[in-house]
């Protein structure tokens, strides 16, 4: 075996890390560990990155493109010189040149690459981001992780994690934030809850505001700078670069002086240098920092655990070390672990440990084979037996993780290699695989046993409390990291999402399957299958990980798809149970009878709000005739006097999640009568949509609830009159379902054969009674009280008579 690459791709630099059966380090290419994640086209189409592209952009800046990986998804197209490219493509050609460079330094081909992208992107970036780096053009297997992943992967190798603890990563980097939690399980760290972040939000846009700090300092003597002139924007570009260095200097000094260098306008000379002070700085980007803290403590909330639960804090890229940053998040978590820096190189040694794990595991299908563990210099660790569940402990001190700060760990003991039998799934040797949702270990195992994969979004296997942490055990170490690599694929080599086991088979063995977390083995019959909707699926993971905590001997496996693909399992009789963003049409697919066959339960709001800037005074209330003539396919609408005369003659600027997400495609459907009945729109993040809406005072957008409440007073949201009145965005409106048309239930559909099983009559049961407080955890608006008792009565009324259930 050779050697295998980590890559992580940052909006500044890029960082490389190989590995070939020992610890990774850190390669040195183009001149340095840092590589500069610049691109230049040259005028006959040579594509250079790195430090020469870097070089040859401070001649010809207008054909190098700087921080384009976080604009991955944006479908504005990059200009270098006369050529355009997508942000994609720019990622591809950097990825292309990184492995060409390992190659050169290495005098070989890596055997495998894995390429960390941020934790937080939705599914659709992510995919894109696969693809990119799938059009390499080298014969290597190339694979995408997490950065969150990545640090897992690290940390599980430092030394064994303790059980029963949560770890935060507060990654503050040059181009972006995003925050993730981990969780500690006798396999290693797996991400807990749902990882989150902000697009922009990081060193570079930190640089803009002191450049624009600095330039109001001026003066006068400032507004009157030609941009366009070629020695003014070299010299815009020069100041840019000296306040980024005073913004690092003052995490050591208080004050720092920053050389100026602009020309003289209109016979008028600027001073040498403007004198900036650290208290300066943190009160331009505390809202930013503040910012950041909440994305945390959302993320937070989704596992859902408190800061008292965080056994530390991981404090990752450049920006995090700003002083102000510790200061903040001490003020917000006071009951957190240490915090903790981590190394710029974490997430590409992390990526190279995963790259590795890969490499070992790339075996025939369905064959039983014994994998040991790769021969690390810190060889991993179970700190229980994978046979033990961990009960509940009270939380007196915050157990002790390894520290991922500097590099190789020296010393270490090794430990025995205790050999695992598994039974293999088939891993791709395509250059890239389609990102899956991750799944737990109970899911993957009982995936690897019938030899196939799920696409499960788990809960992460346990449920915080202030009291304590139910830990969890699992069964298989060494595939849980090959999920993490996202290398598992279907038999045959597909790429595509493999069927679930009809309801009621047997996923392991004779009737019994994998144990989920903190349970003995199941029956078969115990185990439900629930598919459908990707905006039900965590609802349901909720549902699961509380009903755990009271009935054991029941599993249930839920698969993130589509409402579509739900039906149609559902009504095939594959699935249990379906989650849906809309409700079944009695002619589903030719099939009416499967309307019958289902019971329907309506289990949670989710509204889509429509909001402008709160400087916006005129835009209180739109009619549904006026969303739609703003929105439909073919819309002339450019102005906001051309939607109501009385509205000021000011450009309206739109924004939006992509037309192909669900909030995107509700949209359009229920404003515009079709899903792609739609005018071009800037498509962007919701977090971008809030961002951007609360930046512009005549923008306009729509985005989800959760997002809505999140920025408060930043954003406003515009009133619906559907003939009945106008009604806000608001808890009241959006758990009654008055924002219409804007406010969508979301169901649950679940077989009525099934219903007669115990294990679904009790899971159902549970899910409904408590679905107020399940909708709630889970961030969507609950149901009210009326819908709630329906629910109740209707699945009372199926179950009667049902047993209990025979763990």
């Amino acid at each position: 075996m050779g050697y295998q690459l980590g890559v992580d791709l940052g909006s500044a630099n890029t960082v490389v890390a190989a590995i070939d059966d020992g610890w990774p380090q850190i390669l040195a290419l183009g001149g340095g560990t840092d590589v500069p994640t610049v691109v230049y086209a040259s005028p006959d189409g040579e594509i250079q990155a790195g430090r020469a592209a870097e070089r040859r952009a401070v001649a010809d800046p207008g054909r190098a493109a700087r921080g384009f990986p976080r604009r991955v998804g944006d479908p504005t197209p990059v200009l270098l010189g006369e050529a355009a490219y997508t942000p994609e493509a720019l990622v591809s050609r950097l990825v292309d040149w990184v492995v060409a460079a390992a190659a050169r330094l290495r005098k070989a081909l890596p055997d495998h690459v894995v390429v960390a992208h941020p934790a937080s992107w939705s599914r659709f970036r992510c995919e894109l981001f696969a693809e990119a780096v799938g059009q390499v053009d080298a014969d290597v297997p190339i694979t995408v992780c997490s950065s969150a992943d990545a640090v897992g992967a690290l940390l599980n190798r430092r030394s064994a994690p303790a059980p029963g603890a949560f770890v935060g990563i507060y990654d503050f980097g040059a181009g972006s934030f995003e925050a993730a939690v981990l969780a500690t399980m006798p396999t290693g760290f797996q991400i807990s809850g749902t990882p989150a972040g902000i697009t922009r939000a990081g060193g570079m846009e930190i640089d803009d505001i002191v450049v624009a700090h600095v330039l109001r300092k001026l003066g006068g003597a400032a507004s009157g700078l030609d941009h366009a002139d070629p020695v003014t924007a070299a010299a815009l570009r020069r100041l840019r670069s000296e306040c980024a260095q005073a913004k690092e200097i003052l995490s050591e000094d208080d004050v720092v002086d920053v050389p100026v260098g602009l020309p003289l306008v209109g016979g008028v000379g600027m001073p040498e240098s403007v004198r900036l002070t650290r208290d300066e700085l943190e009160s331009l980007i505390r809202p930013m920092v503040d910012d950041t803290v909440r994305v945390l403590e959302r993320v937070l909330r989704s596992v859902p655990a408190t800061s008292a639960d965080l056994s530390a804090l991981l404090l990752l890229g450049g920006s995090a070390r700003i002083p102000l940053v510790a200061r903040v998040l001490a003020e917000a978590f006071p009951d957190a672990g240490r915090q903790e820096i981590g190394s710029p190189g974490d997430v590409a040694l992390g990526a190279a440990l995963i790259a590795a794990r890969g490499a070992r595991q790339a075996v025939p299908p369905l064959q039983t084979v014994i994998i040991e563990p790769p021969a690390l210099s810190v060889p991993p660790a179970l700190s229980v037996s994978p046979a033990l569940s961990v009960p509940p402990v009270p939380r007196t001190s915050p157990p002790v993780i390894p520290s991922i700060v500097g590099s190789r760990p020296g010393g270490a003991p090794s430990s025995p290699s205790v050999p695992v039998a598994v039974s293999a799934p088939p891993v791709s040797t395509a250059h890239a695989l389609p990102v899956p949702a991750r799944v737990t270990p109970v899911e993957f195992a009982d995936a690897a046993h019938a030899g196939r994969r799920t696409k499960s979004r788990p809960f992460a296997g346990f449920v915080s409390t202030r009291r304590g942490i139910v830990s969890v055990a699992a069964a298989v170490l060494v595939l849980i990291a090959a999920t993490t690599a996202g290398l598992v694929t279907a038999a045959g080599g597909g790429n595509g999402p493999l069927p679930l086991p009809s309801a009621g088979a047997s996923a392991v063995g004779q009737g019994q399957a994998v144990a989920p977390p903190g349970e003995p083995s199941v029956r078969a019959e115990n185990v439900i299958l629930a598919s459908g909707s990707s905006e039900v699926a965590p609802i349901t993971e909720t549902a699961y990980a509380l009903f755990r905590q009271q009935q054991s001997g029941v599993a249930v496996r839920v698969e993130a798809t589509s409402t579509d693909d739900g039906f149609t399992r559902l009504c095939q009789g594959k699935i249990d149970i379906a989650g849906a963003s809309f409700a079944l049409n009695t002619t589903f697919k030719g099939d009416p009878g499967c309307a019958d066959r289902v019971a329907e339960f309506e289990i949670a709001h989710n509204t889509l709000p429509v909001i402008v800037n709160p400087q916006n005074t005129w835009a209180r209330c739109l009619t549904l005739s006026q969303l739609t003539n703003i929105w439909k396919k073919g819309s002339t609408v450019t102005s906001w006097n051309q939607i109501d005369p009385s509205f000021p003659n000011e450009p309206v600027k739109l924004f939006g999640p992509a037309p192909t997400s669900v909030h995107g495609q509700v949209f359009n459907q229920e404003v515009n009568g079709a899903s792609d009945n739609v005018r071009g729109y800037r498509a962007v993040e919701l977090e971008s949509v809030a961002q951007n809406v609360a930046q512009d005072k005549n923008a306009l957008g729509f985005l989800d609830f959760p997002t809505f409440e999140t920025y408060g007073g930043k954003i406003r949201g515009v009133e619906l009159d559907n003939g009945s009145g106008c009604i806000s965005p608001s808890v009241v409106s959006a758990g009654t379902g008055t924002y219409i048309p804007l406010c969508k239930p979301l169901y649950l559909y679940v077989s009525k054969e099934a219903l007669r099983r115990p294990a679904t009559a009790a899971f159902v049961n549970f899910y409904v009674r408590n679905g107020q407080d399940i909708a709630f955890r889970s961030h969507e608006v609950p149901r009210n009280n009326e819908t709630t008792t329906a629910n109740i009565n209707l699945a009372g009324k199926l179950t009667a008579g049902v047993g209990p259930v025979v763990a």
